[in-house]
C-alpha cells in the first residue's frame, strides 16, 4: 500500500531483491528478501503489473531457485521455506507461463521434489 501511495511501481524492487537474494549472501539477509518478496507475491496487482510477464521467468531462474538449494544449517532450512513458499505463490497464480517454467523445469524439477522430502510439512 506505501509504495502505490508513493506511486512506485512495484517492479522497481525486483532488481535490488536479486541482488539481495544471491546464495553468497547471509541467510538472514536472504530470509528478509523473500519474505518481503512472498508479501509482494500474495499484494493485489502485483502478478498483474504489465512488465511481470517479462520478470517472472528471472524471479524464478535467478531469485527463488538458486535459494532452493539445500545447504546445511537451520537459517539455510528457513531460507529454503521461504524460497519454496515464493514457488508455490507463482504457479498456483499461473503467474509464469508454461514455456518459461518448462526452460527451467531440469533444475527445478530436482529442487522441488527434494524439498518435498525435507521432513517438513511445509514443503509436502
Amino acid at each position: 500500500a506505501l509504495l502505490r501511495r508513493l506511486g512506485l511501481s512495484l517492479l522497481l524492487l525486483l532488481p535490488p531483491l536479486a541482488a539481495v537474494l544471491s546464495p553468497k549472501e547471509e541467510p538472514t539477509l536472504r530470509l528478509t528478501a523473500l519474505s518481503l518478496l512472498d508479501s509482494l507475491l500474495s499484494a493485489e496487482g502485483f502478478l498483474a503489473a504489465p512488465e511481470w510477464a517479462e520478470m517472472g521467468e528471472h524471479v524464478l531462474a535467478a531469485m527463488l531457485l538458486p535459494n532452493a538449494v539445500w545447504r546445511a544449517g537451520k537459517p539455510a532450512e528457513h531460507v529454503r521455506l521461504a524460497s519454496y513458499s515464493c514457488v508455490q505463490k507463482l504457479l498456483s497464480a499461473d503467474a509464469i507461463s508454461g514455456e518459461q517454467l518448462g526452460a527451467h523445469m531440469g533444475g527445478a524439477l530436482p529442487l522441488l521434489v527434494a524439498g518435498g522430502g525435507d521432513g517438513k510439512n511445509e514443503t509436502r
